[in-house]
């Protein structure tokens, strides 16, 4: 009866793999798609028009969108936002915002255990000034 049943699972795998296996590759172009697309970027360069798009600028968000989308779930400012952090509204009169920032990026070192995660690398640096003073900003 096990062997029967290990028999049907590696069929239907070898059916699997079979199957994903005979998918076109869709980074593959044929010839007359090549071709296509070696004509539009010679007719692109002829006329000036760079090869290759830039690409787009990331959207700025303010430090008040940062804050609501990744700080407002456990801190409160201004009586909104979650409570498994400590309010920060009026912060400045216990610190300044490069502790702020600090504590954002390694909150291990100032409040060992409090389970706060670590931001550290998912801001630029100016997001992380812009977010440290707008909350020490905030009275």
């Amino acid at each position: 009866m096990i062997k029967h049943a290990i028999r049907i699972l590696l069929c239907l795998g070898a059916a699997g793999f079979l199957f994903a296996c005979n998918k076109p590759d869709p980074n593959h172009l044929s010839w007359k798609e090549r071709r296509a697309a070696s004509l539009a970027a010679q007719q692109a360069k002829e006329k000036g028009v760079p090869a290759v798009a830039k690409a787009p600028e990331p959207v700025k968000k303010s430090p008040q969108e940062l804050f609501a989308e990744r700080c407002q779930v456990c801190h409160r400012l201004k009586g909104r936002g979650g409570e498994a952090g400590p309010d920060l509204t009026g912060i400045s009169r216990r610190a300044n915002s490069d502790y702020v920032a600090s504590v954002v990026c390694d909150p291990d070192t100032h409040f060992p255990g409090t389970g706060m995660p670590s931001f550290a690398g998912q801001f630029t640096d100016q997001e992380l000034h812009d977010l440290a003073e707008y909350v020490c900003g905030v009275k």
